[in-house]
């Protein structure tokens, strides 16, 4: 996992049950777009496709993840993080119209209503609710996979008509009990780019990881003749579906024009 570049962060995307949400309806993926990166709670914590670019408005947080990448890209020279300085709309605008290989994670600043604390959080970095329309507006007719983070809200709701929702709740720092939801542009995927954290909750995931790790031991105890003969027919069984892109595509870290 990539470390983090701040201990504490405000709307950060760190909290159990937050960021195994959101992680388990990232579809496969070649390109991540992160406009409003922050702390990375979701970007630190999954599979990263081969070529990633992350944002921030505000130049305290670039200069962060400047320090926190210069290591781990010398140690994973197989992915291309890329982190700029630079505002989330311009880089939505850059990559809205690429095709569904790509992805934009979208963690706006949410609008005041929608707060527990109905405190500014960001400074000059905050939103506007007439900000808040321009990015909706801007992301109509995209042509990528889009995914949003945000409170339901009205505004949300009248702007993203027919986009996926999953709503959770949460519990944030100062023990209150939250509501969020994610928005999304495309169908539940079925296909994951990352497996981790499958399941609704703590004991599903649990239940879920024990699961695959006794497959995963009936399997390595086989002859390996009969193991290959089983991954065989598998393969032969499910062979066209998305599994094997995400094999080709995204797990092998294959890099896109």
């Amino acid at each position: 996992m990539i470390p983090a570049p701040f201990k504490r962060y405000n709307g950060g995307k760190s909290g159990n049950g937050v960021y195994q949400t959101i992680i388990n309806l990232l579809p496969p993926m070649s390109r991540f777009i992160s406009p409003f990166v922050g702390n990375g709670g979701i970007e630190r914590r999954f599979n990263l496709p081969a070529n990633n670019y992350f944002f921030d408005t505000n130049p305290v947080v670039v200069n962060a993840w400047h320090t926190v990448l210069k290591g781990y890209n010398k140690k994973n020279p197989q992915q291309k993080i890329v982190i700029e300085n630079r505002d989330g709309l311009t880089a939505i605008a850059a990559f809205k119209n690429t095709d569904k290989t790509t992805l934009i994670f979208c963690d706006p600043p949410y609008l005041f209503d929608t707060r527990v604390s109905q405190q500014k959080l960001y400074g000059v970095h905050e939103w506007s609710y007439e900000q808040h329309v321009k990015f909706l507006n801007m992301l109509k007719g995209s042509t990528c996979n889009i995914i949003i983070t945000h409170p339901p809200h009205i505004l949300y709701e009248n702007m993203l008509t027919g986009w996926s929702i999953k709503d959770f709740t949460y519990i944030n720092s100062a023990g209150n009990k939250c509501a969020d939801r994610c928005w999304y542009n495309y169908p539940k995927p079925t296909i994951l780019q990352d497996f981790t954290y499958l399941g609704n909750d703590y004991r599903e995931r649990e239940l879920i990881k024990n699961k695959t790790a006794r497959h995963m031991a009936k399997l390595q105890r086989l002859p390996a003749a009969e193991r290959n003969a089983i991954l065989s027919a598998v393969i032969n069984k499910y062979g066209n579906s998305s599994i094997i892109n995400l094999l080709n595509n995204g797990s092998t870290n294959k890099q896109i024009p």
